[in-house]
C-alpha cells in the first residue's frame, strides 16, 4: 500500500494494489484501522475493493444518483493555531525566548446536515 498524508487538510490517502491472490498486509490493516478511529484524520482508500463496476462506483456517479440525499451526522472541526508560551531557545535566554506555534483541530459541538453532493464537492477540495 502507498500512503500519503496532507498536513494542511489532514487527509490520509491509502492506495492499495492487489493481484487476485493478494491480501492486505497485517501492518497495513492495523495502521488503516487505527487511522479510521481518529477524529482528526480523514481516510480515503483507493483500490481496497475488487470486482466493482468502475462506471457505477465513482464519486460523480454516486453524486448524480444520491447527491440530493442528506447525511445528518457530519462532524465539524475548527483549525486553531496555538502559541506555545514561555519557550526559551538555547542562546536566547537574554532575549526572553522565541514564539513557536502549532496547529490543532478542535471538534465543534453538535452535528451538521449536508447533501451528499456537497460532501463530495468538499472531499474534492481537500
Amino acid at each position: 500500500c502507498d500512503w500519503s498524508f496532507n498536513d494542511t487538510s489532514r487527509v490520509l490517502l491509502a492506495k492499495f494494489s492487489f493481484d487476485c491472490s493478494d491480501t492486505m498486509h497485517a501492518a497495513d490493516q492495523q495502521f488503516l484501522l487505527q487511522m479510521m478511529e481518529r477524529d482528526d484524520v480523514t481516510v480515503i482508500s483507493e483500490g481496497l475493493v475488487n470486482d466493482l463496476d468502475a462506471a457505477m462506483w465513482n464519486l460523480q456517479f454516486i453524486s448524480g444518483v444520491a447527491g440530493h440525499e442528506y447525511c445528518h451526522k457530519i462532524r465539524r472541526f475548527s483549525r486553531q493555531v496555538v502559541e506555545e508560551s514561555n519557550l526559551v531557545a538555547p542562546g536566547d535566554e537574554e532575549e526572553g525566548g522565541t514564539k513557536r506555534y502549532y496547529v490543532t483541530h478542535k471538534e465543534e459541538d453538535g452535528y451538521v446536515s449536508m447533501k451528499l453532493s456537497d460532501y463530495i464537492a468538499y472531499l474534492d477540495k481537500r
